[in-house]
């Protein structure tokens, strides 16, 4: 099938115009004589995440990546691109090292590049980021789980 396609970004709705559409010929092979109909327009919702555990928003400055203790969050956000599929940019990642307890530890910042992944529901689901500089004893990237239902 061959889709002409353009698209119009009108707030936090994308509008995909289908030009139309090719009818394939025997062993998939497209027909010289495929049929075209009027242009259709589907609206198509831009995923969202859950920043604050309970609220969606898009484009956020902020994630809290621990719903439960905010230990561990992405602040300093920007965003280069925000996606039907992905979300990609930059910020810091701030970590909770727990020692000696949670309640007594220090928060250390990290930057790092960020992509938010895996739509489910209209929202992201998946925290992806990779530190810049290698942290001694932390994984360079790291790939986290993030609620797509308010808590």
């Amino acid at each position: 099938m061959t889709l002409g396609a353009s698209r119009i970004l009108i707030g936090s709705l994308t509008t995909v115009m289908v030009l139309g559409t090719g009818m394939l010929g025997i062993g998939g092979v497209a027909s010289a004589a495929g049929s075209t109909g009027p242009a259709r327009s589907v609206t198509v919702s831009m995923p969202q995440v859950l920043a604050d555990c309970l609220t969606p928003s898009r484009r956020p400055r902020a994630i809290t990546i621990t719903c439960a203790d905010a230990n561990t969050t992405l602040t300093r956000a920007q965003w280069k691109r925000w996606g039907l599929l992905s979300a990609r940019g930059s910020g810091t990642l701030v970590v909770n090292d727990c020692t000696p307890n949670c309640a007594a530890g220090h928060f250390h910042r990290y930057p790092v590049t960020d992509r938010l992944h895996r739509v489910v529901h209209r929202m992201f689901s998946r925290l992806t980021v990779h530190l810049v500089h290698p942290v001694k004893g932390m994984q360079r990237t790291q790939t986290f789980q993030l609620s797509t239902r308010p808590a």
